[in-house]
């Protein structure tokens, strides 16, 4: 992933648990400040089993370049709270800063 870009990032629950059934879901970067995702934020499949979420560029830019890691968690309507193993990201630089726009 590259600082400044809007990349569609795509976590695939291997589970055979109803993901219709999610309550909530936390996506957290570990950056400073930690970013946390919501489910109003992501769009959950049951049938491919995939939570999605889409950043933004403005998003993208409060990133550093390195490594950034990230954790899944939700909660199921029955009570059950699950989280995914903590994953490292790669981010990319880039040479110019800021959001690309073509009112500019």
């Amino acid at each position: 992933m590259y600082r400044g870009t809007t990349p569609t990032l795509v976590f695939t629950v291997n589970t055979e648990l109803d993901l219709n059934e999610i309550e909530e879901v936390w996506i957290t970067f570990d950056v400073t400040p930690k970013i946390t995702y919501t489910k109003k934020d992501v769009v959950i499949d049951d049938t491919d089993k995939s939570i999605t979420l889409q950043l933004s560029q403005e998003e993208t830019l409060k990133f550093n370049k390195h490594d950034v890691k990230v954790q899944l968690r939700f909660l199921l309507s029955d009570g059950k709270a699950y989280a995914s193993p903590i994953k490292n990201i790669t981010v990319d630089d880039i040479l110019q800063n800021g959001v690309i726009s073509a009112d500019e």
